[in-house]
């Protein structure tokens, strides 16, 4: 096969082409560039932008303790949970918590054998997406379990549902509906009809 060779007026083409393309820019520039695509995110027609505003908005964000804690709020999260097929994460973080306050220490090891069973068995009808590492060692502490055995496994169930599920959720209609920021675009509707 033949080899190829390149020209030396191409090659120095090439490289002033890759010295006019990393020229750095300005810390100004990049700073004026951020809080312009800022302003184009939260603008709104009917109010002024200002950086109070966009503090409240940042601060109305309510977090996944928050969610989990409201009566209201966690109903819709885990009725937002089903309609996505992940349900299983809410109801492992609920019968945790449940297992670690309410269960007496006699039944430890029945209520750790049925959370096994329900959500970390391999083949558990309802399995929760773990560390293979944390799922083993879990599997060893049901011989003897203590209040705490199941500590990380919900630490990583909480994380995915802080990373994952909570975002999708508070952008969801449920989640506008339930603060009362959905209630213009609802009555919007019924006046249209």
């Amino acid at each position: 096969m033949p080899k190829l060779l390149f020209s030396r007026i191409r090659a120095y083409e090439f490289k002033d082409l890759i010295r006019t393309r990393k020229t750095p820019r300005s810390r100004n520039k990049q700073k004026k560039d951020i809080q312009c695509i800022l302003t184009k995110i939260n603008i709104d027609k009917n109010k002024h932008v200002t950086k109070d505003n966009l503090q409240a908005e940042y601060v109305a964000q309510p977090t996944l303790e928050q969610v989990l804690t409201n009566k209201r709020s966690f109903a819709a999260f885990s009725s937002f949970l089903r309609s996505e097929f992940s349900e299983e994460n809410i109801e492992f973080w609920k019968e945790c918590k449940d297992y670690r306050e309410r269960t007496p220490l006699a039944d430890l090891p029945s209520k750790a054998a049925e959370i096994w069973l329900a959500f970390l068995h391999p083949l558990a009808p309802r399995e929760v997406n773990i560390d293979h590492n944390v799922r083993e060692k879990i599997k060893m502490s049901i011989v003897s379990p203590g209040r705490c055995c199941f500590d990380e496994a919900l630490s990583q169930v909480y994380w995915l549902m802080e990373r994952d599920s909570l975002p999708r959720f508070l952008k969801a209609e449920d989640c506008q509906n339930l603060s009362g920021r959905g209630q213009r675009s609802n009555s919007k509707k019924d006046n249209s009809l």
